[in-house]
């Protein structure tokens, strides 16, 4: 990243720009890159996927950085977006090793075994690696290939010699595969080579548990009270007791094994599963009850099959219903029932987390553990780690200075504020960053970004009457009138003679409640300004504001002669006749507003309204979903496309749009819609929820005295 910065800055003292640029898109890229997998390797995926992002839209032609992201999004559980990050380089670099290994793991984790065999194959063409063959032989076990597995194990023994370590790894292999014979001879040869070698006793239980059996569960017991003479506390060691205690009948040793590996592990639901299961079977209904409530959060978090968390709704439902509390255990029976269709119909499967077809989440994350070559669990930086993250940052935000500058001065003011606030997160201590970022986001008409970085400039230079413009239209902009007239009356006297800003800070007076002073700017902007149609438009929003809709479609007309294409005129004209009930002249407005400028979203926005209200709801279908695409958090877009798609019977569709309008901002009359929506697809315990949170929501009367 340093090479690249120095270029940078070597290319603009020479006065080459673009490459200039280039250069410090590369920088920000790799930069980005390095504390982005900082993060993913402490354990922080949120936020290091976030930084990878970041770094592959920076720098889109750096493979490197998006074979970093994919792993970040498998290490994560996210295999889909996993392969997508790679796919494409393959294209066009079809010996990329490591894009090559990294698909073919996530093949693998998908279940697409032999694909995932035939990635991993190339990858091991291109470089013979250790990590990369134990991967491809997981495969082949997976495709019951024992004897294209065989060779690889052989080799991999060969290279490194008989370690403990190597036959344990084989052995999590055959184990989680399936080949639970040769998992033990591997298990009992590493325990040979060293009797204390970490967690091998537990994971040759295991395997002994897997097998089944009397005699097995008892040579499993054994191996697991091994493991526990050197580690207490180890969480599988007390659950495989419980869970063999349990199938034994022993319910007093079950209970104990499966409380301790509750306290080694809260967060897994597995043993909170079997507790409720044994307390189900002698009839503690509240014992029942009390670890199945907390069970079955835990089942959701962790991604669990919802067949899986229909089974715990099950018992749990047994439990209430059992214990006397019948609502309570309809409840239930209704989740239950509700599990099992989201895993029929697929809608209940997590997209982020997808478990491989036929093992458990558990062993998903085992084998994902077992194909990364980095396994070191999640820690905090440390003070060398954070003192890097520190210089990387000061580089970054002089980067991301230096850029906007740079495309401030080609006139890209919008992107040029956009690094300028990047710049500020990185490095706030930039001198001039508050001018650049003030300047370009008041050109890029971003008022709300400009506000804070001109007000800090205004008070470090009050006489600066630029400074104090900006702020005041600023504020004007963004309806904060006081400020803006606040921001404006020490320069009354001598702001310029342009209509624009004379209107504006009239206005500004005229609705902070000096109307003295704001009629006397208004009466200079006209005279400065008469044959200016943008200062008819504002005059006509002014009057429009005052609900004086003679004088305002009066300034719109004025404003439209002088200017046919005036941009914003049509559609303020229609609002006047929308507010007047002209519900067929308004539409004309809005109309014409989107011949002239075709993405204008509040004109499409209020001309869909007019066509629903018209039962033209084809027409308000399109111009919602435009709206959509260019505001997707827009939640009254959202509430009015799920009208009209209720309307044309629509019913999935206009759920859809609903529960993403209440996501978005919850209102009384969304919820009252969506309850609608979910009656008609048969929801019917949704339907009765969303009524309670219109209830809750609905506007109270009035208490009399």
């Amino acid at each position: 990243m340093e090479a690249h910065f120095d270029a940078a800055q070597t290319f603009q003292i020479a006065g080459d720009l673009d490459r200039a640029a280039a250069e410090y898109r590369k920088g920000i890229s790799v930069a980005l890159d390095r504390l982005g997998n900082l993060k993913v390797s402490n354990g922080d995926y949120e936020a290091g996927l976030d930084l990878l992002r970041k770094a592959v839209s920076a720098d889109p032609g750096n493979t490197d950085v998006q074979i970093d992201l994919g792993i970040g999004y498998f290490r994560h559980g996210d295999y889909a977006n996993a392969k997508a990050s790679v796919s494409g380089i393959l294209k066009t670099d079809p010996s990329n090793f490591r894009a090559r290994n990294l698909l073919g793991k996530s093949d693998f984790m998908l279940g697409n075994f032999q694909a995932a065999a035939d990635e991993l194959q190339a990858a091991m063409s291109i470089t013979p690696d250790f990590d990369v063959a134990y991967s491809l032989a997981l495969a082949y076990l997976e495709l019951k290939k024992l004897p294209q597995a065989t060779p690889l194990f052989d080799e991999m023994k060969a290279s490194v010699g008989q370690t403990p370590e190597l036959h344990a790894l084989l052995g999590r292999a055959y184990k989680e595969t399936g080949f639970l014979d040769l998992a033990v001879t591997e298990f009992q040869e590493a325990l040979k080579l060293d009797p204390a070698y970490p967690h091998a006793h537990a994971y040759l239980g295991m395997t002994y548990v897997s097998m089944g059996g009397k005699e097995n569960y008892e040579l499993a017991r054994r191996e697991f009270r091994q493991e526990l003479t050197k580690v207490p506390k180890d969480y599988s060691s007390h659950y495989y007791i419980g869970l063999i205690e349990l199938e034994e009948g022993h319910l007093g040793e079950a209970e104990a094994a499966l409380q301790e590996a509750r306290g080694a592990n809260p967060d897994d639901p597995a043993p909170l599963l079997l507790l409720g299961r044994m307390y189900t079977q002698v009839q503690k209904w509240p014992a029942a009850i009390a670890v199945l409530r907390q069970a079955i959060p835990l089942l959701s978090f962790a991604g669990a099959p919802a067949s899986q968390v229909a089974l715990a709704h099950e018992m749990l439902s047994k439990a209430y219903v059992s214990h006397g509390q019948s609502k309570e255990g309809a409840d239930e029976l209704a989740a239950a029932n509700a599990s099992k269709a989201a895993e029929t119909s697929g809608s209940g499967q997590d997209t982020a987390r997808p478990s491989v077809p036929g093992k458990t989440a558990a062993g998903a994350h085992e084998l994902r553990d077992m194909l990364m070559e980095n396994r070191q669990k999640p820690r905090s930086p440390d003070a060398t780690e954070q003192r890097y993250v520190s210089d990387v940052s000061k580089l970054l935000g002089n980067a991301y200075n230096n850029l906007g500058v740079l495309d401030a001065r080609k006139g890209s003011y919008a992107d040029a504020a956009d690094e300028f606030k990047q710049a500020a997160q990185w490095d706030n201590s930039i001198a001039q960053l508050d001018r650049n970022l003030g300047l370009a986001a008041f050109r890029a008409q971003r008022y709300g970004d400009a506000v804070g970085p001109l007000e800090r400039l205004s008070r470090k230079s009050p006489a600066d009457q630029n400074l104090r413009q900006m702020l005041g239209l600023s504020y004007y902009m963004l309806n904060r009138f006081k400020d803006s007239a606040a921001a404006f009356r020490p320069i009354l006297n001598s702001l310029p003679n342009n209509p624009g800003l004379l209107l504006s800070a009239g206005i500004a007076f005229v609705k902070a409640g000096d109307s003295s002073t704001g009629e006397r700017l208004l009466s200079r902007a006209l005279e400065s300004g008469n044959n200016a149609p943008e200062v008819h438009l504002m005059l006509g929003q002014a009057y429009a504001q005052q609900s004086d809709s003679t004088q305002a479609l009066a300034e719109f007309k004025r404003a439209l002669d002088l200017n046919p294409k005036l941009p914003e005129a049509h559609y303020y004209s229609g609002m006047v006749f929308f507010k007047r009930g002209e519900m067929d002249e308004a539409a004309k407005q809005f109309q014409t507003e989107l011949e002239l400028n075709a993405l204008y979203v509040p004109a499409m926005y209020q001309l869909a309204y007019i066509r629903l209200q018209q039962h033209q709801a084809p027409e308000a279908t399109r111009l919602l979903a435009q709206v959509i695409k260019q505001e997707p958090g827009n939640s009254d877009a959202h509430y009015q496309l799920g009208k009209a798609l209720l309307e044309q019977g629509d019913a999935t569709a206009a759920t859809r749009e609903l529960e993403t309008s209440v996501q978005l901002h919850p209102t009384d009359y969304g919820y009252f819609q969506l309850s609608h929506a979910y009656v008609r697809t048969g929801r019917d315990n949704d339907a009765k929820q969303a009524l309670e949170n219109f209830e809750k929501l609905k506007p109270k009367p009035a208490t009399a005295p």
